[in-house]
């Protein structure tokens, strides 16, 4: 039961996730300069580039959230470990 509340979750928190992004780009779509911030993890290392008028805080949100989701991934990750060792 808990593993089907975790994956309806889950694709609730995707689905909100693109509902976000087109509404935004559909909002900047009149002529404005573009933006962006992108993290790519390669291993432990994290790669990080942020281009445009708006570049440093896309950059810093970014990487916030590439690092809430190592976060959320380690606790996960020690969380099942854990129940495993009780099982």
């Amino acid at each position: 039961m808990e593993r089907v509340a975790l994956k309806l979750f889950g694709i609730f928190l995707i689905l909100v996730g693109l509902v976000l992004i087109a509404s935004s780009l559909l909002q900047a779509m009149p002529a404005s300069p573009v933006s962006g911030g992108v993290v790519v993890l390669i291993g432990p290392l994290p790669l990080s580039f942020g281009f445009g008028p708006y570049g440093l805080q896309m950059l810093v949100v970014a990487l916030s959230l590439a690092l809430m989701m190592m976060a959320i991934l380690f606790v996960l990750f020690a969380w099942s470990r854990k129940s495993a060792q009780w099982s």
